[in-house]
């Protein structure tokens, strides 16, 4: 686990330190996971962005019944 957060910063700092193009590297690289993320698919054919969005939809839900039963009490 040390060695894979060293891995990433160090990559993070290498590409920093190029300047302009590093950064402009590092953007890409970031914009490409979160594209592999969004179009990573699950055994059932959701997608992460899908479950995510699903989660956070039913944990606002969760608040909002929780919040209704304070109410009433």
């Amino acid at each position: 686990m040390r060695k894979m957060v060293k891995d990433k910063y160090s990559l993070m700092n290498a590409l920093s330190k190029k300047g302009a193009n590093g950064r402009a590297d590092l953007q890409d690289i970031q914009t490409n996971m979160q594209d592999l993320l969004d179009n990573m698919k699950f055994s059932d054919g959701r997608s992460l962005r899908e479950v995510m969005e699903e989660k956070r939809l039913q944990k606002e839900a969760d608040l909002e019944e929780a919040r209704l039963r304070e109410l009433e009490d």
